[in-house]
């Protein structure tokens, strides 16, 4: 027979390994995580002070230095500690955040990232929420460490992996949308593609939506720059 210890064993690793609780964490470890690095001071390099989060700081910036004609893949040492590596399209894409004060944008940006990661590993088909729920409670660690960075290594993550769920779920058209965007993201999200291509009876459908989503994503900063600026920055890049 259980014993009331036991039972209130069982109760409280069910509480641990739920969905909701773990939507919970993921969130609180996005904003706390956050909030803890902007109470620090700006640091100091080479006689200038910049904010915390840095990586956050040259994602954002690329957004204005995008709409105002800029190259984008040039220092700027009066703003950021370090350069802009990504593409003009994910510049654009960082608006939202952007527009937001830094530390609204900076909670914002870290818990876009916290929850593409939780999501894409709770979607997955075929294991039971046990294990899905280990897997999110062992990659928490590394989590923290990209909020406390305001890195985009759990985005990349969640999209490459994303990638794989939409295809196991047969939706060819999401899958490609991650594949792609994690390409505009960082170039190694390409290699997302390659177990994608194993559906072979879906080659001919993601194949397509993935051209279409390039071109889409290719030529999305066109709202905001000229063609002629568009291949400056591509150059550039």
């Amino acid at each position: 027979m259980p014993t009331q210890h036991d039972k209130k064993t069982f109760q409280l690793k069910d509480l641990l390994l739920s969905r909701n609780t773990l939507l919970i964490v993921y969130i609180l470890a996005a904003v706390i995580g956050t909030v803890a690095k902007l109470l620090l001071p700006p640091f100091e390099s080479n006689g200038l002070h910049y904010p915390q989060l840095q990586n956050f700081a040259i994602f954002r910036n690329s957004f204005f230095h995008l709409i105002h004609r800029q190259d984008l893949y040039t220092t700027f040492p009066l703003e950021q500690f370090d350069f802009y590596k990504y593409s003009p399209t994910f510049a654009l894409l960082m608006g939202p955040f952007a527009i937001l004060p830094y530390g609204l944008g900076a909670i914002a940006w870290n818990l876009a990232n916290a929850l593409a990661l939780f999501f894409a590993v709770w979607l997955i088909p075929g294991e039971s929420d046990r294990r899905k729920a280990w897997v999110l409670w062992f990659v928490l660690l590394s989590l923290m460490v990209d909020i406390q960075n305001a890195q985009s290594n759990a985005l990349m993550a969640g999209l490459m992996l994303g990638s794989w769920v939409a295809q196991e779920r047969n939706n060819p058209l999401a899958s490609s949308f991650c594949v792609v965007l994690s390409v505009f993201t960082k170039l190694f999200g390409g290699l997302a593609l390659l177990p994608c291509l194993m559906y072979r009876k879906r080659i001919k459908e993601l194949i397509a939506y993935s051209a279409t989503w390039t071109a889409l994503m290719a030529l999305a900063p066109l709202a905001v720059v000229s063609p002629a600026q568009l291949m400056f920055l591509y150059r550039s890049w």
